[in-house]
């Protein structure tokens, strides 16, 4: 959310304010949510996350419905700017793999992979460093 449109409140205040204009990306879970969520706020679907994202820091939007970590991320990198609505979350949801029922070769490497790298606390460390820091930031 842009600070200076939406100093403070949540998703439940978000919902019932009228004529805020939302960025979503075209066509995916994330807009469709926010279209039935957010009633009340004009979707504007634009081609990429970069679009809404400079749209968002421009002005142009009010806010910008995206994945976690985004919004977070987002928050930390400008704080004085953009802030997350994170205690209610428009929707939860997961991602998952799927294997070609039968291939219990690719299963057996693939689960074998998840536990040595649990193991390892790899995972981990991945998941903190994608989703709780930004010291990659700059490289993009």
């Amino acid at each position: 959310m842009n600070r200076a449109r939406y100093p403070k409140g949540g998703t439940r205040e978000l919902a019932a304010a009228k004529g805020k204009r939302i960025a979503a990306h075209k066509g995916t879970l994330t807009a469709d949510i926010a279209g039935s969520r957010l009633p009340q706020a004009e979707i504007v679907e634009v081609d990429d996350e970069e679009q809404a994202i400079a749209g968002l820091r421009a002005g142009k939007f009010d806010g910008s419905a995206a994945e976690a970590p985004t919004p977070l991320l987002l928050e930390k990198i400008s704080p004085k700017q953009l802030r997350a609505l994170v205690s209610e979350p428009l929707a939860r949801s997961a991602h998952g793999r799927a294997v070609r029922l039968g291939d219990r070769d690719l299963l057996d490497v693939l689960n074998a992979w998840i536990v040595d790298r649990q193991a390892s606390r790899w995972l981990n460390e991945r998941e903190s460093y994608w989703f709780e820091t930004t010291c990659w930031v700059s490289q993009l």
